[in-house]
């Protein structure tokens, strides 16, 4: 795994910004439950898309950043997107061959500008606004919603007519390295630049063959309802992603969605390297528990992060470090019913020597051989922790 992964991983709670007593109060939650960064989702901007920072509800954006560590010691995230809920990007937007500008989104009661990201004046704005709020010390930026909507025929933009999917792709991600090439400690995830959400357009890793590139790639869209998504079947693809691919992950999960037992917590944390959490928390004991999860997860952090993903089956994940001789086993129970099982892992396969302290579970060693009896109740995680003695 790339060095870099082992800084990616910063707890986020993800929040919007709407108003200065609702921040407060999320923030709040944020430290309450152990997160490492406030990730700003929409509202922090005077409109959604302009990627200009709100001064007139949360002040100066560097104090904000400074004012988050003080008091809280977080960190601080942002999204940008592609599209502009105001006029925000004058003279930029696509124009079609017809010569219509402007989309209306079948699924939002407001319109949304759509600016045209070839357009040499918008990629001057869009990276000047974006390396202002940069500037200002943040930690991870997201580029969501830059989604491919049709060609753009409008020759003063000074691209060529028509552009294409591929056009637009390099684009977003030219705006995506030259952030990189100012703030090379900033993570950086990028969605896919032609369909942001599910089932992705392009490959995972095109137009990511240059050291100022996005870090991370969006993990699909399991975060509205995550737990439904995982005992669906939904969210087992990124078992298989992991199996496939080291580009880390990031998504933020609504834990509103989960249950007390944080079976999709624990299953994101196996699948996502770099992992974020939102939702009101309004249930105690949810929260109670999360809170738990999250103090075990931080101290596990490392395996899951930059460990070696290994797989047993769908549903027995183990992460190794074996240079630290330190590993997590992470097994679930996607069932109503109570389930018993026993694994056997050949601790030299994983690339641990010598003994091995194990917590989690019945367990014994035999002749190199982990033997193990996992107990897991239903709609439950198992987390299984192994340390050289």
């Amino acid at each position: 795994m790339d060095e870099k992964v082992k800084e990616l991983i910063a707890v986020g709670a993800a929040v919007g910004a709407h108003c200065q007593p609702c921040l407060t109060f999320h923030v709040a939650k944020a430290k309450e439950m152990g997160c490492e960064a406030l990730y700003l989702d929409p509202g922090w901007e005077t409109c959604e898309g302009s990627t200009t920072w709100d001064e007139g509800r949360l002040g100066d954006a560097s104090e904000f950043v400074k004012k988050m560590d003080a008091e809280y010691g977080l960190k601080v995230a942002f999204r940008t997107i592609g599209r502009s809920y105001c006029d925000a990007y004058p003279g930029t937007y696509r124009r079609d061959f017809d010569g219509e500008t402007g989309y209306y989104a079948p699924y939002l009661p407001k319109p949304f500008h759509e600016p045209c990201v070839c357009s040499r004046q918008y990629q001057e704005d869009k990276l000047a606004r974006i390396l202002k709020i940069a500037d200002a010390g943040m930690s991870f930026i997201m580029f969501d919603e830059f989604d491919w909507r049709g060609p753009c025929f409008d020759s003063s933009h000074g691209h060529a007519v028509p552009t294409t999917p591929g056009d637009h792709a390099k684009a977003v991600m030219n705006l995506v390295c030259k952030v990189h090439e100012k703030h090379p400690e900033i993570d950086i995830e990028a969605h896919d630049p032609v369909w942001p959400w599910g089932v992705r357009y392009l490959p995972i890793y095109y137009l990511h063959d240059s050291a100022d590139s996005f870090d991370e790639a969006w993990a699909f869209e399991f975060m509205w309802n995550p737990l439904e998504d995982l005992i669906s079947g939904k969210a087992l693809s990124l078992f298989y992603y992991n199996l496939a691919y080291d580009l880390p992950m990031y998504l933020h999960i609504n834990l509103d969605n989960d249950n007390t037992n944080c079976l999709a917590f624990w299953w994101y944390a196996s699948t996502v390297r770099h992992l974020g959490i939102g939702g009101k928390a309004e249930d105690k004991a949810k929260r109670e528990a999360y809170k738990a999860a999250m103090a075990e997860y931080k101290s596990l952090k490392d395996l899951y992060s930059r460990g070696h993903f290994n797989a047993v089956d769908e549903l027995t994940h183990v992460h190794v470090l074996p240079e630290e001789s330190r590993a997590v086993i992470n097994a679930f129970n996607l069932t109503d019913t109570h389930m018993s099982r026993d694994l056997a892992i050949r601790l030299n396969d994983l690339g641990l020597l010598g003994k091995m302290k194990v917590e989690g579970c019945e367990h014994k060693i035999v002749g190199g051989k982990l033997l193990l009896k996992f107990e897991i109740p239903p709609f439950s995680p198992l987390v299984v922790k192994l340390t050289g003695e």
